[in-house]
């Protein structure tokens, strides 16, 4: 009897929380994935990497919001000018971290990511660390799911 009132609660407490940790877990692995996506799909287009002059630059108030937080600052326009194939483009980027972009300040320049598909939507090239990072946490998180698998399946 004395079992029971402590296995019972035990076994609630397992039957209840292992859905909610596979669903946590479950979004964490789409969500590595959904970077790893992203990035390859980005590399994986015909692409060229243009070096655009910095025409004009101007301050706006930027309101950027994540969830419910909202932060209102300064933040820079840039406007750009590029020629691709012997056609030049112009574009407005706004930028919200100065370490996200490929941005030359002494020559007055910005790396952008050109398609070949469509020239005109140019966006700035970005330094990305996220798909290495993502692919190591995808890998640890598949070997504990091999290593957990039996212990969630038999209940102990």
């Amino acid at each position: 009897m004395d079992s029971f009132f402590f296995d019972a609660p035990l076994a609630i407490m397992m039957v209840a929380i292992t859905p909610m940790l596979l669903l946590m877990w479950i979004g964490l692995m789409a969500a590595f994935g959904e970077m790893i996506w992203t990035d390859c799909y980005r590399l994986s287009r015909p692409h060229d990497i243009v070096k655009a002059t910095i025409i004009d630059q101007k301050l706006v108030n930027a309101r950027i919001s994540v969830g419910k937080n909202t932060m209102v600052s300064l933040k820079p326009v840039y406007r750009l000018r590029y020629e691709y194939e012997q056609h030049a483009y112009e574009v407005e980027h706004l930028v919200l971290n100065q370490e996200h972009v490929e941005l030359n300040q002494q020559e007055g320049t910005f790396l952008l990511y050109v398609p070949k598909a469509n020239p005109a939507d140019a966006s700035p090239e970005a330094p990305s660390a996220a798909s290495p990072f993502a692919a190591i946490m995808l890998m640890i998180m598949g070997y504990l799911i091999w290593e957990a698998a039996p212990t969630l399946l038999t209940g102990f």
